[in-house]
């Protein structure tokens, strides 16, 4: 049963103002929760609290992120009477069935960027009278939708479509900040009349709310903005809609991809958070298998998060379950599909607006890996070959990047002490850990901003790092590599920290 009501637009404006004039931001309820990034509001539980609320921010917190009940006077000590009634008939607040004399919110409305977002709840007071319904609307305040949202790109587009949109948290954002029109769709019916009532209850015109199985409410239409957080877990019993992600967890990203050829225009990008899988071929090319005949037209891009082992997720989910008997059905299932491992990852594909070589990138991303950082390795590597770029990296002045480590392994032979492995890593722009050449320390250390790309092939060549018969542009091929790895920073094509930093100096 759906808790909310669609009221009028003043009754939707009564409740818009009094969140705005309590501070009812997300920076100040995880100030006064004392949490820190990251966070995940569903780790609280209401608890039994004595205490009156010092003022209205307080009162909301308690009751709409921490879930707790409330009196009639509690409520009128910090909420006008008008602002009590819009909750009410709009179905935010409601008696609690016992003990008498107590409300509550059957939902949960947290603030979300510049956005209130409702969703349905993790908990109740007690829990007594807590189900989670198979169609549960999930709430925008997960780690998980977090890594979603930090994601996006934020640039200017006309039309947005958010699959498996949930709250609509995504379509909502994007409408206000940077979509001239945004389409929310979902499949189930409690989520689009959540969809549509945060619409509603931050007044964005520009918002239409659509019940969707994936593409099938929207053919016809095109778009330059397509999101996507979907249902990703593996399940071998169906258990809630915003969860289950078929038997192996890519049953709808898959058909979300498949239909990007159709819907996508060109020169749009499609964003997901998702898990995946590398079987015997890796994401990126099964990916590809997904664009069908118009693979070729698409630039992929995974950001990892994480790896997990198919055993260990095996293992886990089975006994979660509580049921050991699914975990040798789990690894037959993983053999069969040829799992190597499960990836957490963020995925961005670019339509190419006009005909050019599909570029395929993988990185691990880190706490510093934002959007920015994405469409910068995604520009870089469209450029990186070029000639003209190469004859740029052979005049400019390469500086190591700042944080670079090296781990290097000796091991003794023949009596002696010898170097036998090297190893560099960077956490900026994205993580970055792989073995290198012995001899590469040396050219990163002489990469001191003093030095151009061509005194640094010369320097190479004399100390007999790289054969004498080396040329120029195959030099500036090993550059090109360094800056796409961010282990050596090129002014004309530093990433955005750099650049950032470097403004901000001036």
């Amino acid at each position: 049963m759906n808790p909310l009501r669609l009221g009028t637009d003043e009754e939707f404006g009564v409740v818009r103002r009094y969140l705005d004039a309590s501070g009812f931001t997300l920076l100040a309820v995880i100030t006064r929760l004392h949490q820190t990034l990251p966070y995940d509001f569903t780790q609280f539980r209401p608890g039994p609290n004595d205490t009156d609320p010092q003022d209205s921010l307080e009162l909301l917190i308690r009751i709409f992120v921490l879930g707790e009940t409330t009196t009639p006077a509690q409520l009128a000590s910090f909420m006008p009477i008008e602002v009590c009634t819009a909750m009410y008939t709009l179905g935010l607040l409601a008696p609690y069935p016992e003990p008498p004399q107590q409300i509550y919110s059957p939902v949960a409305l947290c603030p979300v960027e510049g956005a209130f977002i409702v969703s349905d709840r993790w908990s109740m007071p007690g829990d007594k009278y807590f189900k989670l319904a198979s169609d549960s609307v999930y709430p925008a305040l997960t780690f998980n939708a977090q890594v979603f949202l930090n994601s996006l790109f934020r640039s200017p587009c006309d039309s947005l479509l958010d699959l498996c949109s949930g709250t609509g948290v995504a379509a909502l954002l994007g409408a206000a900040g940077f979509a001239q029109h945004a389409v929310a769709a979902d499949i189930a019916e409690r989520c689009v009349a959540f969809s549509e009532f945060n619409r509603r209850l931050n007044a964005l015109p520009n918002v239409s709310v659509v019940q969707s199985d994936v593409y099938s409410a929207l053919e016809g239409q095109t778009f330059d903005r397509i999101l996507a957080h979907p249902p990703y877990v593996p399940v071998l019993r169906p258990k809630w809609v915003y969860h289950d992600g078929g038997t192996d967890g890519e049953d709808i990203t898959r058909r979300i991809v498949e239909g990007l050829p159709q819907f996508l225009r060109p020169g749009g990008v499609f964003q997901c958070h998702t898990m995946a899988s590398d079987r015997d071929l890796a994401l990126e090319q099964r990916i590809r298998q997904w664009l069908g005949d118009a693979q070729t037209e698409f630039d992929v891009l995974l950001v990892v998060w994480g790896e997990l082992d198919p055993a260990k997720f095996a293992l886990a989910t089975s006994l979660k379950e509580k049921n050991l008997e699914d975990l040798e059905t789990w690894k037959k299932l993983f053999e069969e599909w040829k799992v190597r491992n499960m990836l957490d990852v963020s995925i961005t594909l670019v339509r190419h607006a006009q005909a050019c070589a599909p570029l395929d990138i993988r990185r691990m991303g880190s706490n510093r890996s934002r959007p920015s950082e994405v469409d910068w390795l995604l520009r870089w590597q469209r450029i990186a070959g070029l000639q003209e770029v190469h004859q740029t990296l052979l005049q400019s002045r390469p500086i190591a990047a700042e944080g670079l480590q090296f781990a290097v392994t000796h091991i003794i032979e023949a009596g002696e002490l010898r170097a036998d492995s090297c190893r560099a890593s960077i956490q900026y722009p994205f993580n970055v850990d792989v073995e290198i050449d012995r001899w590469m320390p040396l050219l990163l250390s002489a990469c001191n901003g003093q030095r151009t790309g061509l005194e640094l092939y010369e320097l190479m060549r004399q100390q007999e790092h790289i054969p004498q018969d080396t040329e120029p542009a195959k030099f500036a091929t090993l550059l090109a590599a360094l800056v796409s790895s961010g282990f050596i920073v090129v002014p004309e094509f530093a990433p955005p920290a750099v650049m950032q930093a470097k403004a901000a100096s001036q």
